[in-house]
């Protein structure tokens, strides 16, 4: 069942890597406020929705990695519900079991699930910059933390994470698969239609081009695939939008 899914998602969406096709795949909807959109063979873009006071319905994103009836989630939904619905989905509908989850940042379109991965006793890592955060604010704190950079074996493939520098916040960390040449930026990235940064309220005005500058300089050649927080996934390109952007921040 697990591989009828996933390789008709795969199908629906762009068929080949290391590159991006010419036309977007589709989201598959799971509910009014879930969906999966394939990214490659064994990746999923997840988007979920959430009203947000002040900014209307918004749509956030992680990523989920398969190997066989392994998955690894980068990312959760702002909230817990939704974040249940997805696991209760991958696991019925999918066979795929979570055996890792990665926080990016502190906000809640990162880890706003984090405690219904930890009741599911679902290994959860994130940088102590964002543990020390949670810890400040009262949040659920990831248990197993990491330093600046370090690398999380996956299946046959290598999480490369590491902080650049504060931009959205001042913990976010991206996320770099070499093997598929596909980098996770989080919410340090906002997708090519974006008009602004969005949310500074926890931004670091002055770093933000500086980080997106050791962004540019590190993938700007290499990455095929760049996932952003919120948005479409695109080409490299975005982080160069991204750059211009923060450029112009007062």
């Amino acid at each position: 069942m697990r591989i009828i899914v996933l390789g008709c998602l795969w199908l629906s969406g762009w068929g080949g890597f290391k590159g991006v096709a010419a036309e977007p795949p589709a989201p598959i909807p799971i509910n009014a406020n879930l969906e999966l959109t394939p990214l490659t063979p064994d990746t999923l873009l997840v988007t979920s929705y959430t009203e947000v006071e002040g900014w209307g319905r918004i749509g956030s994103n992680g990523v989920l990695l398969v190997h066989e009836d392994a998955g690894f989630l980068i990312d959760t939904p702002m909230e817990e519900e939704t974040t249940r619905q997805l696991l209760d989905y991958l696991e019925s509908e999918m066979q795929i079991w979570l055996v890792g989850f990665l926080a990016q940042h502190w906000h809640r379109d990162s880890m706003g699930g984090l405690t219904v991965i930890q009741e599911r006793s679902i290994p959860n890592y994130a940088s102590n910059r964002t543990r020390s955060i949670a810890r400040e604010r009262g949040l659920p704190i990831p248990e197993i933390g990491f330093e600046d950079e370090t690398a999380l074996p996956f299946a046959n493939r290598l999480l490369h994470i590491r902080f650049f520098g504060p931009a959205h916040t001042s913990d976010g960390v991206v996320v770099w698969i070499p093997q598929d040449r596909l980098l996770v930026g989080g919410c340090t990235l906002k997708s090519n239609a974006a008009r602004n940064l969005g949310n500074l309220a926890d931004a670091d005005p002055e770093a933000y081009p500086l980080t997106l500058q050791k962004l540019w300089d590190a993938f700007g050649e290499s990455a095929a695939l760049v996932v952003p927080g919120h948005g479409l996934a695109g080409g490299p390109e975005i982080i160069r939008h991204n750059l211009q952007m923060a450029q112009q921040l007062p």
